[in-house]
């Protein structure tokens, strides 16, 4: 892969706990690390829609790759998602490509609102 092909820019979003002054805690994202991206979809089976209850939803899942680095090697499906064109995706899983620490894909879903 060339570095040219990293040519938009995402930022990775970190779910913390928050504790306000009266001492609840709530989940809130914050921004853990940004980078450039190689952003694909997986081709037409990738963009579904379903139906439920009348109402059509779709399920738009697109794929990044982004360089290694140590930043990158904590990133879990659970804790983390991707902010990309103000939109927000969930990371589904992980791809290590070939374990060489040089590329990471992150395989991501569109969140509903």
């Amino acid at each position: 892969m060339k570095i040219s092909d990293l040519n938009v820019r995402i930022c990775l979003q970190k779910q913390t706990v928050v504790k306000d002054e009266i001492g609840n805690h709530s989940n809130q994202w914050k921004a853990y690390y940004s980078c450039y991206a190689k952003v694909s979809s997986g081709g037409v089976s990738e963009q579904t829609e379903s139906s439920n209850a009348g109402v059509i939803v779709s399920h738009e899942k697109l794929n990044f790759v982004i360089r290694w680095c140590k930043k990158v090697d904590q990133i879990t499906s659970i804790q983390y998602r991707v902010e990309y064109k103000d939109e927000v995706y969930d990371i589904l899983s992980i791809d290590e490509l070939n374990a060489k620490k040089k590329y990471v894909k992150l395989i991501c879903q569109k969140v509903r609102i």
